[in-house]
């Protein structure tokens, strides 16, 4: 599942490839992010590929 949103897949797209809902994917999705603390693909990428996080400016 984590290769699948590094690629840039839509959130549908992957839980289709998968076989589960969009919704139990946003579940695991959540799961993901929570236990390495990240927010977003973009610092889930950063975190794995051992880059610093990039991150939207407040109020965008």
């Amino acid at each position: 599942m984590t290769c699948l949103l590094l690629t840039g897949m839509a959130t549908a797209d992957i839980a289709r490839e998968l076989w589960i809902t969009p919704e139990t994917l946003r579940g695991h999705v959540k799961a993901v992010f929570a236990k390495l603390g990240v927010g977003s693909r973009a610092e889930l990428f950063a975190r794995l590929s051992h880059e610093p996080p990039v991150r939207s400016a407040p109020g965008s």
